[in-house]
C-alpha cells in the first residue's frame, strides 16, 4: 500500500507538538442486557452505589430504573448524581421507566429508598476518564 504523506497533516501534528499527551480508560460498571442489581434496604438514606475519588476528567453515562423484588411493584427509589464541578446535584426519583443521564465530571452516585421496604435499582454505569500526564 502506498504511504500517504500530506503537507496539512505535517503542519496539523507540528501545531500539535507542544500539546500534553493524554491517554483514555474506559470503565463499565454491569451492561446493558444485564445491569448490576444494587439491593437497597428499607429506610436508606444516601446509599453509596458508585464512587470516583480521581481527580481525572470524565463523561459518564448512567442507566437506571427500580425493579421489583419478591413480585411487587417496583418502589420509587431516589437517586443523586454528584459532579466533580461546584454544580448542584442532580437528584431523580426513579421507578420502573428506565432513566438514562450523561454527565461530566462524575463524583459519584447514592440512592435512598423512603418505603419501609427492600429495593432494587439495576446500574449500568460507562465512563471514560481522561488521564493527563
Amino acid at each position: 500500500m502506498p504511504d500517504h504523506h500530506d503537507k496539512s497533516d505535517e503542519e496539523c501534528l507540528k501545531d500539535k507538538s507542544n500539546t500534553h499527551n493524554c491517554f483514555f480508560g474506559n470503565h463499565t460498571i454491569g451492561s446493558t442486557n444485564s445491569p448490576v442489581l444494587v439491593l437497597i434496604p428499607g429506610g436508606t438514606s444516601h446509599q453509596p452505589v458508585f464512587q470516583d475519588f480521581t481527580d481525572n476528567q470524565n463523561k459518564t453515562l448512567l442507566q437506571l430504573n427500580s425493579v421489583s423484588l419478591k413480585g411487587g411493584d417496583p418502589l420509587p427509589l431516589t437517586v443523586t448524581i454528584i459532579l466533580k464541578s461546584p454544580c448542584n446535584p442532580i437528584t431523580a426519583i426513579i421507578t420502573e421507566s428506565t432513566r438514562i443521564f450523561q454527565v461530566e465530571n462524575f463524583k459519584s452516585l447514592s440512592v435512598s429508598n423512603l418505603d419501609s421496604t427492600q429495593g432494587g435499582l439495576h446500574v449500568f454505569i460507562k465512563k471514560i476518564d481522561l488521564y493527563l500526564p
